[in-house]
């Protein structure tokens, strides 16, 4: 939340004017790396365009049985209905008083930029994990007028006077409700990434990399994939989701319950991974300039990108059970 009217001047600094203090320090480390590459993947866009479209068609059907004689049965692939993406500007400013870039005793006038590099790091953070803490919102849909996690996506979506339909009357499920984590309820969500369909509903097996939980529930995760004997178990059973995927843990999550099953971040067109998607118009973008009339300076930081699934394959979650 902003703070204060942006101006710095003389005033803002008042313990450090009146008191002679040995260290003055941050209690942020903004150092740490974005948190958001481990799951989206960075893509190109037209740079003339306020917004990023995605098409995909659905492939080919099986070969059909031909009798002796008989021409081959006809078939097409056929366009889906494509994914849309906005792109967003997001922006913060401060401004420096001429009194305050003498009278400085905190530095703060050489700190401004490297903090507003930070602040640009972790909004991109809260932003981009919105895509999965609205992933079971039945308001924000995909393409398909399903949200993100859905026991009803549509195979081979197309557009009709009543909405989004299923051109192959099929649909196929990446949620698993409200399911505790368990060896049991992983072994569900992998059997989902396993048995997962195209858009003509043929085979399209997805990898989980990650089991994304939320820090709270880092430990559950970590026994029952930690551990080669069944966690909470007296009968020694083998725990077959042993060094099933790596436990990614993520204080952006909203949901302390829930947790979720992912593949690699491939981009728009992933053969084994998933299509969390990122394009920038511009990032970092740091911009300072004087005010004669005041002599003051001011700093700006911006970036216009968008974010979401393309696809909804290579992602199973569940909202969990607390």
């Amino acid at each position: 939340m902003p703070f204060g009217s942006g101006l710095l001047t003389t005033r803002d600094q008042w313990y450090a004017q009146t008191r002679v203090q040995q260290a003055i320090v941050s209690n942020r480390a903004m150092e740490e790396p974005p948190f958001y590459p481990n799951l989206f993947m960075e893509v190109e866009n037209d740079p003339k365009r306020t917004f990023l479209d995605i098409g995909a068609y659905a492939e080919l059907g099986l070969l059909q049985p031909k009798p002796e004689g008989a021409v081959p049965t006809y078939d097409e692939p056929f366009e889906l209905i494509p994914s849309h993406f906005e792109f967003a500007t997001f922006g913060i400013m401060t401004s420096i008083t001429l009194e305050s870039q003498y009278e400085d005793p905190m530095d703060l006038m050489g700190k401004i930029a490297p903090m507003m590099a930070d602040s640009e790091r972790v909004t991109k953070d809260v932003y981009y994990m919105s895509t999965i803490n609205q992933g079971f919102n039945p308001v924000v849909t995909m393409s398909d007028g399903q949200p993100l996690f859905s026991q009803s996506h549509l195979l081979g979506p197309i557009a009709s006077g009543v909405g989004p339909i299923s051109a192959i009357g099929q649909t196929y499920s990446n949620s698993l409700g409200a399911v505790q984590l368990t060896p049991e309820s992983l072994r569900s969500a992998e059997l989902l990434l396993a048995l997962m369909r195209s858009d003509r509903g043929l085979p399209q097996t997805r990898l989980q990399m990650y089991l994304m939980v939320h820090p709270s529930l880092d430990k559950i995760a970590k026994e029952v994939t930690g551990s080669p004997n069944a966690p909470t178990s007296s009968d020694n059973r083998v725990n077959t989701e042993h060094q099933a995927a790596t436990v990614l843990s993520n204080q952006y999550l909203v949901n302390q319950n829930a947790w979720y099953l992912i593949a690699a971040p491939q981009g728009i067109n992933p053969q084994t991974g998933q299509s969390l998607i990122t394009s920038h118009k511009f990032q970092n973008s740091v911009k300072v300039w004087y005010d004669p009339p005041t002599r003051n300076w001011n700093i700006s930081d911006m970036f216009r990108s968008t974010w979401g699934a393309r696809d909804w394959r290579g992602l199973i979650g569940s909202q969990g059970a607390g």
